[in-house]
């Protein structure tokens, strides 16, 4: 550090501590999607924004939720290289490079394969506004998104197609994608998704489902403009 003027030590330092404290931030948002079920072992993926930059940080392919710790997690830019980190990342980094570049208030982006949720996702079927708080988190109906095939640029195009004005979409065939402008934003959206999945699935099996009338609608929607939409 000799030689180094002492405002960029401390910016330098700065910038370390943010990046320890949002590695924490990642590990921690996937250690709960993990406890709630919403992935397994070796399936799914988590990213966080680094603020004012192209980069993100990511969690590793195949990754162990339940031993996750903060040397697993990668850090990468939207250029897709990896920058650092011991492990390599998710093969799906190009979904989240899709949403990251174009959406810069996403700070956070998870991708789960949470049952009930890709169980609609194989059946290609989208889930309406059914309960409020799907208007108020999400901002309307689920899309699923066209076929792409995993780990390509091309699931991340179809992604971003179907997640239109809302924060999450199905993804044909194989989840869940949805993002937020935190990281508690993404997991309650993430949980959302499957219980919406789970409720629509079981009003289905029962008869006539119900949706949520327009005048509502324009109502939570105007709160999810407010408040947590990514747009």
């Amino acid at each position: 550090m000799v030689g180094i003027p002492i405002s960029l030590r401390i910016k330098m330092k700065n910038e370390s501590i943010m990046l320890e404290l949002l590695k924490e931030e990642l590990v921690k948002g996937s250690r709960k999607i993990f406890a709630k079920k919403l992935v397994q072992r070796g399936e799914g993926n988590v990213s966080i924004r680094i603020p004012n930059t192209n980069e993100f940080l990511i969690t590793p392919t195949y990754n162990d939720y339940a031993n996750m710790n903060k040397d697993d997690v990668v850090h990468m830019n939207c250029e897709g290289k990896k920058l650092a980190g011991l492990q390599e990342a998710s093969s799906e980094y190009r979904m989240h490079i899709a949403i990251y570049e174009a959406r810069p208030r996403v700070n956070a982006i998870i991708h789960t394969h949470s049952p009930y949720a890709s169980m609609l996702a194989i059946a290609r079927q989208t889930i309406p506004p059914i309960i409020e708080e799907m208007v108020v988190w999400i901002g309307g109906e689920i899309n699923c998104a066209n076929f792409g095939e995993a780990n390509t640029e091309e699931i991340g195009t179809q992604a971003l197609k179907a997640i239109g004005n809302t924060n999450a979409t199905l993804i044909a065939n194989h989840g869940v994608l949805v993002c937020g402008k935190k990281m508690d934003n993404a997991i309650k959206t993430a949980e959302l998704v499957e219980k919406m999945a789970f409720i629509y699935k079981g009003a289905k099996d029962l008869g006539e489902v119900h949706t949520i009338s327009d005048t509502s609608f324009k109502k939570f929607r105007k709160k999810f403009e407010e408040y947590y939409s990514t747009l």
